[in-house]
């Protein structure tokens, strides 16, 4: 060939656009996949974690055993209240007054302040023999509701039972201002003054309380005792003879 032919240029193979495309999605994949790490083998854990990894699990599951058993048993402090409430009541109604002071008791843990409760307590106490708690009991009612008539009323039975008249005496006034029309404080504050030999005001307050309920026989007994303590004894037994006819 001679020197001064000019060289032939190969034409550069033109690529489709789309395959293009494809080629340049391609490589930008392979460069973002991530690069794989080599694979641990498995091995044994030492004995110590294997115990405490088994504890720490059994704990957990103990855990939530007991929280699902107190789900079940959890009343609240009101719902308590009422059944220890109710329970007190049937047992002091059936006449068990150990059983029901226990109750009542347990009622004054969850509510200090209950009145009513300190008051049943006294009485519950009282009836099973304790009259010292009852006493106890019942002037800690009278503290939290000092209007209470039946707390005094109850308390001035249980100081007469010990001979503590004055203090008795003291209570039934205060019954008297607190529910002057009934008849049971006047009867009460007649018993204590017989009691005390102080006839005349025995017989006044008794005959108060008669006024009140004239067709009771133990008012009308009662006015019949004082009646002979006096030495009347036709009165005496005009009131005895009431009595009679009015069990009758």
């Amino acid at each position: 060939m001679s020197g001064n032919m000019k060289s032939e240029k190969r034409p550069t193979p033109r690529i489709p656009a789309a395959a293009a495309n494809e080629k340049a999605a391609a490589q930008a994949e392979a460069a973002t996949e991530p690069i794989a790490e080599p694979r641990l083998g498995r091995v044994e854990a030492p004995s110590g974690m294997k115990l405490r990894t088994v504890v720490l699990n059994v704990g957990k599951t103990f855990g939530r055993l007991v929280n699902w058993y107190a789900s079940l048993t959890e009343v609240d402090r009101e719902d308590m209240a009422d059944r220890y409430r109710r329970q007190a009541i049937a047992e002091f109604e059936m006449q068990h007054y150990a059983e029901a002071a226990d109750s009542f008791s347990a009622l004054l843990k969850l509510n200090l302040k209950d009145a009513w409760a300190c008051q049943m307590l006294g009485r519950s106490l009282g009836k099973a023999g304790d009259v010292s708690g009852a006493i106890t009991w019942l002037r800690a009612a009278i503290e939290k509701a000092p209007q209470e008539p039946e707390s005094h009323f109850q308390l001035g039975v249980f100081l007469s039972h010990t001979e503590q008249f004055q203090e008795a005496e003291a209570e039934f006034l205060k019954v008297i201002e607190l529910v002057p029309d009934e008849s049971k404080g006047h009867y009460r504050l007649g018993v204590v003054y017989d009691q005390m030999g102080e006839y005349d005001k025995a017989l006044a307050s008794l005959q108060r309380a008669l006024q009140l309920r004239p067709q009771s026989p133990k008012i009308n007994q009662r006015l019949g005792f004082v009646c002979e303590g006096k030495g009347d004894h036709a009165g005496a037994l005009k009131y005895f003879k009431k009595a009679a006819e009015l069990e009758n």
